[in-house]
């Protein structure tokens, strides 16, 4: 898969269920099945951290405080982020969920736009850091139609 949105063409995928992942979910490339894309426990969402959990019926609001400490200081290591998980809350990770996370991400886009006279340019780019290699690479680009938060910071909108 190169882009979520393929996932319309798998059973029991629709449009309206692509909408709610949307948020929440991307195509990547795999490398392997084991060099699988770890999940950033400093920036995943609480839909996200809330799918590692054994029990069924968590809520969002049940992660908040894990959420709050994250955003005060991030998690140095895994075994951290599992240890505090456990004892702020009765809610337990799912077993061999602990292989799926790390406290750094290998992936991220990078939106630019640009303007000039009226021609604009908009692009999304995903990068991907190699940190044994210590450098960045381009997976993939994509021209975006417009800049509209560009635009409307350069040109006002008319008041007539």
């Amino acid at each position: 898969m190169v882009s979520i949105g393929e996932l319309v063409n798998v059973k029991g995928f629709t449009s309206e269920v692509l909408r709610v992942l949307e948020p929440y979910i991307i195509a990547l490339p795999v490398t392997g099945i084991d060099n699988l894309t770890k999940i950033n426990v400093n920036s995943a969402s609480s839909v996200v951290l809330g799918s590692l959990v054994s029990q069924p019926g968590i809520s969002t609001d049940d992660l908040v405080p894990l959420i709050e400490i994250r955003e005060a200081e991030p998690f140095e290591s895994t075994a951290d982020f599992s240890s505090l998980f456990d004892s702020i809350s009765s809610v337990r990770l799912k077993a061999g969920s602990q292989a799926l996370l790390d406290v750094k991400a290998e992936y991220f886009f990078s939106h630019s736009c640009a303007q000039t006279g009226k021609v604009e340019l908009s692009q999304l780019s995903l990068l991907r850091k190699d940190f044994s290699e210590k450098r960045v690479s381009v997976v993939l680009r994509l021209r975006k139609p417009s800049c509209p938060e560009l635009v409307e910071t350069i040109i006002p909108k008319s008041s007539s």
